[in-house]
């Protein structure tokens, strides 16, 4: 448990968040903790931002072993109208049989992240290189009939 804690723990890179949110000017961090959120308003571990409602324009850095989990949550509050805007940053596992699923039913912009977002440790865990691509989910209240999927650098 500690050790998949460890894993599914890291903080977004000041320089990543810094780019993202100024294009977003996010409102609530849907995942975080004390120690890594990028919001004032944010839901931690105790919240369980899988069951409370969200609200405003809300960013999700969540556990990459749970991206299903929360790509549904997000598109499910989208689709409430509790959210004008979900941002959810994960693997980019374009092939993986739930995004494919995804995709087709909640329609969100998917953008494909250059270079890969390092990630910042939990303390106590030593930093390595993410081996993984990155991308950007971007559910909206009025999503396209059809998905925009785009390649985007960020540095």
């Amino acid at each position: 448990m500690a050790k998949e804690r460890n894993r599914d723990n890291w903080t977004t890179p000041d320089n990543f968040w810094n780019w993202v949110d100024s294009f977003y000017q996010f409102t609530l961090d849907a995942c975080a903790d004390a120690g890594n959120a990028r919001c004032f308003d944010y839901l931690d571990i105790l919240q369980n931002g899988l069951t409370t409602p969200w609200k405003g324009r809300v960013w999700c850095n969540p556990p990459f072993s749970q991206a299903p989990e929360w790509h549904r949550k997000a598109a499910g509050e989208i689709y409430m109208g509790n959210c004008d805007l979900v941002v959810v940053l994960g693997h980019a596992g374009v092939g993986a049989e739930w995004f494919q699923t995804h995709i087709k039913e909640f329609v969100p912009d998917v953008y494909l992240v250059s270079p890969r977002v390092q990630f910042d440790p939990p303390v106590g865990v030593k930093k390595s290189s993410n081996s993984r691509d990155s991308m950007l989910c971007v559910y909206r209240s009025r999503p396209a009939k059809v998905p925009r999927i785009e390649a985007i650098r960020w540095q």
